[in-house]
């Protein structure tokens, strides 16, 4: 099984130590789901928060964003989109690192995923075990 990822910034590989928290905002509750067993089957020290609702979940962003260690965002939601997120978190100034999760391939996507400084990959859903290990280090 091939495991599509794009990297942007050298944030990837071992950059997050455990324990932490991963928020993932995502439309979608099964893909919610497959993130948060993925990412606990991972660790049991990675505190995993998701929302269904992407206004909600930015709020809780906004909020939180000093405890948030890792966001997990979604493109296409209803009410706003993965991008709008972005550009409130930049006009905001929350550095919260960002990996794109979405289900789209899209190359302008993934480009302009790339325009935001703080997008440091685009992964391919469903999340897998590969994928997430490595962006943690071993601690």
């Amino acid at each position: 099984m091939q495991i599509t990822i794009y990297k942007f910034n050298s944030i990837m590989k071992n950059s997050f130590k455990i324990p932490c928290n991963v928020l993932v905002i995502d439309d979608d509750f099964v893909s919610n789901f497959v993130s948060k067993t993925t990412i606990n089957k991972f660790s049991k020290e990675i505190n995993c928060i998701t929302y269904e609702n992407p206004i909600i979940g930015l709020e809780y962003l906004e909020k939180n964003s000093k405890k948030i260690d890792l966001l997990l965002l979604d493109i296409n939601m209803p009410g706003i989109d993965g991008w709008h997120i972005l550009d409130i978190m930049k006009k905001n100034n929350i550095k919260t690192p960002v990996f794109m999760l979405s289900s789209s391939i899209n190359p302008k996507e993934i480009e302009r995923a790339l325009g935001y400084g703080i997008v440091n990959a685009f992964w391919q859903k469903p999340l897998k075990i590969e994928t997430i290990q490595n962006c943690f280090s071993d601690n």
